[in-house]
C-alpha cells in the first residue's frame, strides 16, 4: 500500500476530491513522505479534510476528522502546526455557535474545546488565538471577553497588550483602549516594553482616533528619548501620511527635528527625509530652504 501511494499522480495531493483522497493524504502525513515539498502539513490536510465535510453540511464528520486531526501524534512539523488545527478547530466550533445562535450548549463546547487546547499547547498562544477566532466568527463581544480574559492572565505579555489595543480601536472602543487599556499595559509590564506600547498605540490613534492624539503621544515619548530615531522614523510616516494635504504641519516636526543636538551621520536622517517629502508633496522652494539648511 505505502509503495502504491508513493508511485501515485500527484494530483490528488492537490485537489482531494472525496474521503478516499483525503485518507491517503492523512497516511502520507503520518509517514517520512509528510517532510516533502509537495506534500502539505498534517494540519492542512486534517484543516482541508474538515472543511470538505462542512462543504457537504456534515458538521459531525468535521468534528470527528478534528478529533483525529488532534490525537494524532507524529506527522505534525512542529508545534505551531499541531496549534494550527486546534485553532482551525475552535473556528469551526464558533463559527457553528455563531451561526446558530450562540445558545448555552454551544457556547459551553467552544469553551470546553479552547480549555482543551490551552492544556495541550502554549497557553498564551492559545488565548490570543482564542480573541482572534471570536473576532473572525463576528461576535466582538465575545472578543472583547476574552480580550479581557488574556489581559488579565498574561498582563507581562507586551504582544498581549498590543493585540488588545488594535482590536479596541479597530472597533471603535476609543475611550476603552485610552483609558483603560493603554494605561493598564504601561502598568504592568516591563518599563522597557512601554515605548514599543506606546509607540503602537499612537499609530493607531493615527488610524482610528485622532491625529492630535496620536502627535502628542509621540511627543510625549520623544520628549524623554529625543534620540530614538525608531520613534522618530514610526512618527514621520504616521505624520505625512496624515497630513499630506497639509505640508506645513509636517515642517514644522521637521524643523523641531533638526534642532536637536545629535551627530552628522543621525542629522543626515532627518535631512534625507525632509527632502524626500519636498520632493513628493512640497514644492521646489521649500526644498532648496532644506538643501540650504543641510548644507549649514
Amino acid at each position: 500500500r505505502e509503495v502504491e501511494l508513493a508511485n501515485a499522480s500527484g494530483d490528488w495531493k492537490r485537489n482531494p476530491r472525496g474521503p478516499d483522497d483525503f485518507e491517503r493524504l492523512v497516511l502520507m502525513s503520518c509517514s517520512a513522505s509528510s517532510s516533502t515539498s509537495d506534500m502539505p502539513s498534517a494540519s492542512e490536510v486534517w484543516i482541508q479534510y474538515m472543511g470538505y465535510w462542512m462543504q457537504m453540511a456534515e458538521v459531525q464528520r468535521a468534528r470527528e476528522c478534528a478529533e483525529r486531526g488532534i490525537k494524532q501524534r507524529l506527522g505534525f512539523r512542529d508545534e505551531q502546526d499541531r496549534l494550527n488545527l486546534w485553532i482551525a478547530y475552535l473556528n469551526l466550533e464558533a463559527h457553528i455557535c455563531v451561526e446558530g445562535g450562540r445558545k448555552k450548549e454551544a457556547l459551553k463546547r467552544v469553551e470546553d474545546l479552547f480549555k482543551r487546547a490551552a492544556s495541550y499547547n502554549d497557553a498564551k498562544k492559545v488565548h490570543m488565538a482564542m480573541c482572534d477566532v471570536w473576532s473572525r466568527a463576528g461576535a466582538d463581544d465575545l472578543a472583547l471577553e476574552a480580550y479581557k480574559r488574556t489581559a488579565e492572565k498574561f498582563g507581562h505579555s507586551k504582544k498581549v497588550w498590543m493585540k488588545y489595543l488594535e482590536f479596541l480601536y479597530s472597533t471603535g472602543k476609543l475611550s476603552e483602549a485610552r483609558q483603560n487599556c493603554l494605561p493598564r499595559a504601561l502598568r504592568l509590564t516591563d518599563r522597557r516594553k512601554h515605548s514599543l506600547i506606546a509607540t503602537r498605540a499612537a499609530k493607531l490613534e493615527y488610524k482610528y482616533g485622532t491625529v492630535e492624539r496620536g502627535k502628542t503621544i509621540f511627543e510625549s515619548l520623544l520628549a524623554s528619548q529625543p534620540k530614538r530615531l525608531d520613534i522618530w522614523s514610526v512618527y514621520l510616516d504616521e505624520h505625512i501620511n496624515a497630513n499630506k494635504e497639509d505640508s506645513d504641519a509636517v515642517r514644522s516636526v521637521f524643523d523641531r527635528a533638526v534642532t536637536l543636538k545629535l551627530k552628522p551621520a543621525k542629522m543626515k536622517f532627518f535631512f534625507k527625509r525632509w527632502v524626500n517629502f519636498e520632493q513628493s508633496y512640497g514644492d521646489a522652494e521649500h526644498l532648496d530652504l532644506v538643501k540650504e539648511k543641510a548644507r549649514e
